[in-house]
């Protein structure tokens, strides 16, 4: 833990957020691009933070989250009444790992 807030420290508040916002904009972009996707967290980074909301069409939430664990993508779904699947990007990703969840997630058509 004292090696992340030192880490944060040294990087600055700004340029820890810009660059979460920045993964989680990678993310939210891919997401919105596949067919058998259906985004609902919002694409404009003013209304919307790290947690980015979907469904995957013919799955339910729990399983999207089970096969994207087989793929070593750690996804959860939403405490509520109407549950998303959801991934999240922090400061501890880059754009690789970015990449393959969106891989990951792509292959989850026809599932």
């Amino acid at each position: 833990m004292s090696a992340a807030f030192e880490m944060h420290a040294k990087m600055g508040r700004a340029r820890v957020a810009a660059r979460i916002r920045a993964l989680n904009d990678q993310l939210k972009e891919g997401l919105a691009d596949m067919r058998h996707v259906h985004l609902h967290t919002p694409l404009d980074a003013d209304v919307s933070a790290g947690i980015n909301a979907f469904e995957v069409a013919g799955l339910d939430p729990e399983k999207v989250v089970a096969k994207l664990l087989e793929k070593n993508i750690v996804a959860s779904t939403s405490p509520y009444r109407v549950s998303y699947a959801r991934l999240s990007a922090g400061l501890m990703n880059d754009e690789r790992e970015v990449d393959a969840a969106l891989g990951a997630v792509r292959g989850l058509a026809g599932a």
